[in-house]
């Protein structure tokens, strides 16, 4: 599960003001939110870009937002956008990576280098607390892995540290990973742990990584193993056994996982998941079950060379999304019918907004330019599939195995899961904020 920074990095905070146009919600919507607020808490988003930054672009600061009837409220600045600057350019920094472990959400930055995590408690979110990880001296390879502990009151974020050293010395075997697991428990202050390599056994992962980087473990011998540098692997769980039989010794690709499911890809020869052979295992018998994913790969060429199939898991619901670009380039045409997802003006306002559903023949799918969603319940096998023309568009959030809060660029939708389908959508927020965000949770806050 490794993903590696180059080089060395020093950061410059400088300050970033934030500008948002907010966009009242409709009186259609405010029943709604109440609703939702009363059952689960106060709704929270977080705006943010894991992405690659853009030299001589201006910096993404990471953002939490509340959302109300009157649009996004910014809480707190978690990560002010900075920049590294050059003799003639500079080159922003960004966060690393930002998952859901347990009630956490995990950041770790910068974008480059990683060295530092903050936590954001979903029960009390405007505190943060931030650890520095890295030791002067070692870097750190990770890709935003997590791990609870056995009392489920204990979240850890993952981090396998080594010095800084020659590729000489890596290839001779003299340098030896250590494992710091960097913990939370609710009412303590965050604390290190060292070299305890179990954790990799109950790894968290919600699928979020930039479209550069992904997790990876290894197959031998019948076994899925956390390779270590200068160490022995770590036994994680068996391989399923509907596999080619060429991918005794193969890298995979760990897509998800969470306390229930955990999801693999298994690699090509050339080192590429070309969602082809994806699994996913019940954690509570150990069974694994294939998966049949749209089997698309890396295009290889713009605007599509570092798109892939995305990946995020939300307790049962795991939920995958494919770009139109990718599609095409992977001349993918799928016989499932989905339901079409337009945005339509419902009022002379301009925050009067609905969704319009269509349903569309396979064939018409085919030819849509449209980003294809598909939402899978990993625990009864219900299936729902969406074509959502605006190529800017994701799931956030599924909550409580019945609400799914979807982006459509710049808005916020709840629909409603019944049965294989999304029914009643409203709209929750409408910001120019919104299309940085792609997490969000309740608090009690």
């Amino acid at each position: 599960m490794k993903a590696r920074g180059q080089k060395e990095s020093a950061c410059f905070l400088i300050y970033i003001f934030l500008a948002a146009c907010v966009h009242a919600v409709p009186a259609s919507a405010q029943a709604d939110l109440a609703k939702n607020s009363s059952a689960g808490g106060a709704l929270f988003v977080l705006a943010s870009d894991i992405e690659a930054p853009v030299q001589n672009s201006d910096p993404v600061p990471t953002v939490l937002y509340g959302v109300s009837t009157r649009g996004l409220v910014s809480k707190a600045v978690v990560l002010r956008g900075s920049s590294i600057s050059g003799a003639a350019n500079w080159l922003p920094e960004g966060v690393f990576s930002i998952n859901e472990v347990g009630r956490y959400l995990i950041v770790e930055y910068p974008h480059y280098v990683p060295c530092c995590v903050i936590f954001i408690a979903e029960d009390s979110p405007t505190e943060l607390e931030s650890v520095r990880v890295v030791p002067d001296g070692m870097t750190g390879l990770n890709c935003g892995l997590g791990s609870g502990g056995s009392d489920e009151s204990e979240t850890c974020s993952l981090w396998e540290l080594i010095p800084f050293a020659s590729p000489e010395m890596l290839a001779q075997g003299k340098i030896a990973s250590v494992l710091h697991s960097i913990c939370k428990r609710p009412g303590r202050l965050p604390y290190t742990v060292k070299d305890r390599w179990t954790d990799y056994k109950a790894t968290l992962f919600d699928g979020l990584t930039p479209q550069s980087k992904q997790c990876y473990v290894w197959s031998q011998n019948g076994a899925i193993d956390e390779y270590l540098i200068g160490r022995s692997p770590v036994a994680i769980t068996t391989m399923p056994t509907d596999t080619p039989i060429s991918v005794t010794k193969r890298r995979l690709t760990l897509d998800a996982a969470n306390g229930r499911f955990r999801v693999i890809g298994i690699d090509g020869d050339d080192l590429v998941d070309h969602n082809t052979d994806v699994f996913v295992q019940t954690l509570a018998n150990g069974q694994w079950k294939r998966l049949p994913v749209l089997p698309v790969r890396f295009a290889g060429t713009d605007p599509t060379k570092t798109d892939r199939m995305a990946y995020r898991l939300f307790d049962d619901w795991l939920v995958t999304s494919a770009s139109a670009a990718l599609l095409a380039a992977n001349n993918i045409t799928e016989a499932v019918v989905s339901d079409v997802l337009t945005v339509v003006e419902t009022g002379k306002q301009r925050n009067d907004l609905a969704v319009k559903v269509e349903l569309r023949t396979a064939p018409d799918v085919a030819k849509l330019p449209a980003r294809r969603i598909t939402l899978w319940n990993l625990a009864d096998g219900r299936r729902i599939d969406l074509a959502i023309p605006e190529g800017d568009s994701e799931v956030v959030h599924v909550f409580d195995d019945r609400q799914v809060l979807l982006r459509i660029h710049d808005k916020l939708f709840f629909a409603e899961i019944q049965g294989s389908k999304l029914s009643d959508y409203k709209l929750a927020a409408f910001d120019s904020a919104i299309p940085q965000v792609h997490w969000a949770f309740y608090s009690p806050q």
